[in-house]
């Protein structure tokens, strides 16, 4: 199993950027507990408005307010370690408080073809090459589904995907999915590797992900997605995409207030329907350039908002991943 360095700690082979006092945390987070109880958060599932109310929260239609009590009940229940398995045991990953990862991103749906020099839509023949090149990588320890396999249909390409990761790395596995439907169809993918749903539980080799609308609204197919995990017991996670000066405040605290509120209304459902089940903090969230109106990657603002959420979260001791810069 990989443990990798720890970041945060006072040790000479850490790194560590405090972007915020202890008492600008707890700032933040009473910042956030008074926007999920007073604004709330909307939600497009009935199915998920009805969890959320049976376990105590205030609800107006689809708007939920979520109470503190229950925000800080989710953070108490969800584990603060989980293991990411990989095919191969040596690649196992145990995502814990300031152990730190890498992996890369996705989804790109264009290639830059090695060997013809052209541009073209990238295929699922793609998706696997990028898959060997990351296992074969020391440097990346887990593989994001970095490559659409644009040669399928868009409602089968997430299970094409899926399938040439998982035939061409033995690292832990970051797979597209979205609704219910199409998470039932990947873990029974998951389980024709493992051979019962109890083994993928114990050795969870891949694990899925979705984005709320930011600011404050969920669509029905992300709820779906967090309930069903966490139903079985599987490894999920909630990446909030806002943009300071679009859908967030610019300053660095107000926009954290806005994501921290994004993602912890998804942790209150995740843990609702089942207190203890994996759950990842995750970010994409960065800064609107204005000329454009698109997100900027790779600005200094990226990096700071990651080292504040870095510290929210090891605050709140939840696994986490952010986007690189």
């Amino acid at each position: 199993m990989k443990r990798n360095h720890i970041a945060g700690y006072p040790a000479a082979t850490a790194c560590n950027l405090q972007m915020f006092t202890d008492g600008d945390l707890e700032r933040i987070h009473l910042s956030t507990l008074e926007v999920l109880d007073r604004v709330g958060v909307y939600f497009e599932s009935d199915e998920a408005v009805k969890i959320l109310k049976d376990a105590g929260a205030k609800v107006e239609g689809n708007l939920v307010k979520i109470p503190p009590y229950m925000v800080e009940e989710a953070i108490r229940t969800a584990p603060g370690s989980i293991l990411l398995a990989g095919r191969d045991e040596k690649n196992d990953m145990m995502i814990e408080k300031g152990r730190v990862y890498f992996t890369t991103f996705g989804q790109g749906v264009t290639v830059d073809d090695p060997y013809t020099g052209e541009w073209r839509p990238s295929t699922k023949k793609d998706s696997g090459r990028g898959a060997r090149l990351v296992d074969a990588l020391e440097g990346y320890d887990f593989c994001f589904d970095m490559i659409a396999s644009n040669d399928v249909h868009a409602a089968v390409e997430c299970y094409h995907t899926f399938e040439a990761m998982a035939s061409n790395t033995s690292k832990h596995i970051v797979a597209p999915a979205q609704s219910t439907d199409r998470c039932e169809l990947l873990v029974e993918m998951g389980i024709a590797v493992t051979g019962s749903l109890k083994a993928l539980q114990e050795r969870p080799f891949f694990q899925i992900g979705g984005c709320p609308i930011s600011p404050l609204s969920y669509p029905k197919d992300m709820t779906d997605t967090l309930v069903y995990f966490a139903q079985r017991n599987l490894p999920v996670h909630c990446l909030s995409m806002s943009m300071a000066g679009a859908m967030a405040p610019t300053t660095l605290a107000g926009c954290l207030v806005v994501h921290n509120a994004d993602v912890l209304s998804g942790l209150v459902l995740h843990q609702a329907v089942q207190p203890g089940a994996p759950f990842i903090y995750a970010s994409s969230t960065s800064i609107m350039w204005l000329k454009k109106a698109n997100a900027v990657l790779g600005c200094p603002e990226l990096g700071m908002i990651n080292a504040g959420l870095a510290k929210i979260t090891q605050m709140y001791n939840l696994p986490s991943f952010v986007a690189g810069s």
